[in-house]
Parts: C-alpha cells; sequence; structure tokens
C-alpha cells in the first residue's frame, strides 16, 4: 500500500522538486533557469497583459534595462512551483487513471 501511494504521487514530488532547482538556479544567476521559466505560459500570460508589475523585480528589471532575462519577485516563483506543482497532479492523476483501468481489465 505504501509503495502504491510513493508511486502515485512521484510525478508530483519531481515537479515540484524541479521547479524548485529551477527557482534557485534563476536566484543564483543562471541564464537557463530564467529561459526555463520564461516558457511557463501562466508567467508568459500575466508578463505579456500587463500584469509584470505583479510577478516582476521592477527594481532589478530597471538595473538592466537592454537585459534579456526576466528578473521575477516572490510571487512569480510562487505562481511557477503552483504550475509544475499542477501539471505533476495532473500526470500522477492521468498515470492513476490509466493504473487502476489496466488493473480492473485484468
Amino acid at each position: 500500500m505504501v509503495l502504491k501511494i510513493a508511486k502515485m504521487k512521484s510525478f508530483s514530488f519531481l515537479f515540484g522538486l524541479i521547479a524548485l532547482i529551477i527557482i534557485v538556479c534563476d536566484i543564483l544567476g543562471i541564464g537557463l533557469a530564467n529561459l526555463i521559466l520564461n516558457i511557463n505560459p501562466i508567467l508568459r500570460w500575466l508578463f505579456l497583459h500587463h500584469y509584470h508589475t505583479l510577478i516582476v523585480n521592477e527594481e532589478l528589471q530597471l538595473k538592466e534595462p537592454s537585459s534579456f532575462l526576466i528578473h521575477y519577485n516572490f510571487v512569480g516563483y510562487l505562481i511557477h512551483f503552483i504550475c509544475f506543482l499542477l501539471f505533476g497532479m495532473l500526470i500522477d492523476l492521468i498515470y492513476s487513471k490509466l493504473l487502476f483501468s489496466k488493473v480492473s481489465r485484468t
């Protein structure tokens, strides 16, 4: 029973861990992490639809006006973490439905 629960929660845990690693790398200034953050559709939508004041650290952004990097604040990182966590939970749900449908057929 414990193994089944651990297996079912593995994608949400992994995606949450990956999101935290991306956030820490972005805070440390690694450019690749910022590119991965920019791929997030929710953050991208908020940035393009004039809600960037909610997710961007304006003070740091003004120091580098010509930079491609976007300096996110805590809210932006929180949105990114929640999106990754929800995506992992969705994969867990789909995986568990497929697994349970295989078990019920046999």
